[in-house]
């Protein structure tokens, strides 16, 4: 009779576990410093136009300083040692916002109307590699990709005056692609064996 050798169970365990398949879906915010955003131009512009002729003006409406992103990743953990992993995977993000904006100018009793409606929509697709540290439910990472962007940005603007009117659109579209490399820290919370929470903070350099 041949003799078959058994291997210990924790043994197999970590042989099993080299390998992580991980699929997460979520919900992130970066703002206007970080993305490219005509808002703060807009109000700038409207501020000077009352400061240069003197008089007041309104605003009804507001413009958002940040835009929320829903990414969805997929990615492979092997598992080097200890508490060290190696990263690869792939990030696909979208945001699509429509914020607007009335500002009401007044002078020498006529009162001018500027309408500023804004549709935003950023999608981005990243490759990358990495690594992490973890620290039971704690884990700290450094992440280097390849971000392939791509913008759609339209702007309509509304002017009347009581005896005038006119309406103006512009269209922006670009796509670019650049080197991203993000470091952060994340904490998860596990629901069920394959179900779990996670929570992340990191600072992006693109």
């Amino acid at each position: 009779l041949k003799k078959v050798k058994k291997e210990p169970v924790w043994k197999q365990e970590t042989e099993i576990k080299k390998l992580e398949y991980e699929i997460s879906l979520g919900l992130s915010l970066a703002f206007s410093d970080e993305l490219y955003n005509r808002v703060s131009g807009i109000d700038n512009l409207i501020e000077q136009y009352a400061q240069n002729y003197g008089v007041e003006y309104t605003a009804s409406g507001s413009f958002s300083k940040s835009v929320m992103f829903f990414p969805i990743q997929a990615l492979v953990n092997f598992h080097l040692k200890k508490n060290i992993f190696l990263k690869g995977g792939v990030e696909y993000g979208f945001s699509s916002s429509s914020p607007q904006n009335v500002y009401r100018v007044t002078w020498d009793g006529n009162t001018e109307e500027h309408d500023f409606s804004l549709t935003n929509k950023l999608s981005y697709i990243m490759p990358f590699f990495g690594g992490e540290l973890r620290f039971s439910s704690f884990g700290v990472y450094a992440n280097l990709g390849l971000n392939f962007l791509s913008l759609n940005y339209q702007q309509n603007v509304d002017y009347s005056d009581g005896s005038y009117w006119s309406k103006r659109e512009d269209t922006i579209k670009a796509s670019g692609i650049g080197f991203g490399f993000l470091l952060g820290g994340k904490y998860r919370i596990q629901l069920k064996k394959k179900i779990g929470l996670r929570y992340e903070k990191n600072l992006s350099i693109f």
